[in-house]
């Protein structure tokens, strides 16, 4: 243990993508690494101001070396090239302002606007992992990623997601990666009462965390289920104000996955982080898979979902939720379960194992 700590250097997660989908998978490994290692989370998600205020982030920074550093002159940029010599120029100034024992890049290989390459030449003598999720072939091939990934990458990983990703014959497998290990009932019991539902209410959560052009669809199903389902509470988990008449029901906090354990049922859609936080918690999840350039939700939503058939309309699910029996979807959902394992422990333990030889190797040379 003791060699572990005397490695020098932070470890740089790139975590670059506008919504909540890499941002919580690099806090996922950073609430485990934090505990030995300095992190420096670079993202430019519009929600990294939202985790900087919770109280869950400043419970975890209280304890841990980890700081979240917001890529933000790129939003100013007026086309894609602009944006990637941005992307670029922050990038180098975090790889210049200290020393980096690892470089993490999540999902995107080469960066989002494939600005990469060019800083892998600040850290020649530096490990790098990719965490590879699921990625669209035609891009892979287009962007030769496969001989990319085995030049540039000591160490790839797969973050427990199915559907067989295009590199995975190169990756390790972990479970999937979840923020928190299962909730304490004593936190499901609060959130509930403070939310005003009895034991026997039922709460249908509505997670609107898409892409913000998704946002009405959510307000739209909030509204609608609200009318239609008098009996049921219904509740929007969302950073975005629903219309006025709807805001009571709203709930804007974070991390989602304390008020998907106070849920009975979840209906949002498929995403890496809706889809297996909700397992994590044994969460009964109608989901609605979302068109993605890098991502195949319908593959997680034929895992998850409740709903074997594919919701075209509203009326579809209204109609999916009147066959529920929520006494037996409740009953299951309580009753004790073997405890699901958090990748994130093991990706922490992969990646320290990996950069322990260069570590030797570079006090060596000195």
């Amino acid at each position: 243990m003791q060699a572990d700590q005397d490695f020098c250097g932070s470890w740089l997660i790139y975590a670059v993508g506008g919504g909540w989908g890499h941002l919580t998978r690099a806090i996922s490994l950073a609430r485990i690494a934090g505990l030995k290692k300095k992190l420096l989370i670079a993202s430019n998600s519009q929600y990294c101001q939202i985790v900087k205020a919770s109280s869950y982030w400043q419970e975890l920074t209280a304890n841990r070396s980890i700081e979240l550093c917001n890529l933000e002159s790129s939003k100013s940029a007026c086309n894609q090239e602009e944006r990637k010599e941005s992307f670029k120029s922050e990038l180098k100034a975090l790889l210049e302002s200290r020393t980096f024992e690892c470089f993490i890049v999540d999902t995107f290989p080469r960066g989002l606007l494939g600005e990469l390459p060019d800083l892998f030449k600040l850290l020649k003598n530096t490990p790098k992992v990719f965490i590879h999720r699921d990625l669209n072939e035609d891009y892979c091939r287009s962007f030769e990623l496969r001989s990319f990934v085995e030049r540039n990458f000591a160490l790839t990983i797969n973050p427990g997601e199915g559907g067989n990703p295009y590199l995975a014959d190169l990756a390790i497998e972990t479970a999937a990666w979840v923020l928190k290990d299962a909730p304490e009932p004593a936190n499901r019991n609060r959130l509930r009462s403070e939310l005003g539902l009895k034991t026997a209410d039922n709460l249908i959560l509505v997670c609107s965390s898409g892409v913000c052009a998704e946002h009405e669809i959510y307000e739209e199903i909030t509204e609608q289920l609200s009318l239609r389902f008098p009996e049921h509470k219904i509740r929007c988990l969302s950073p975005h104000a629903l219309k006025p008449e709807l805001e009571h029901l709203r709930i804007c906090y974070w991390p989602g996955i304390d008020y998907f354990n106070a849920a009975d049922l979840l209906i949002g859609a498929a995403g890496y982080n809706t889809t297996n936080e909700s397992a994590a918690l044994s969460l009964p999840s109608i989901l609605l898979p979302q068109r993605r350039i890098y991502d195949r939700q319908e593959l997680r939503s034929s895992e998850f979902s409740l709903n074997k058939n594919a919701i075209s309309c509203l009326q579809d699910l209204i109609a999916c939720i009147e066959t529920l029996d929520f006494d037996n979807l409740k009953e299951r959902r309580l009753s004790p379960k073997r405890e699901r394992k958090n990748g994130a422990v093991e990706a922490f333990e992969l990646i320290l194992n990996q950069i322990k030889p260069a570590a030797v190797t570079r006090e060596r040379e000195r």
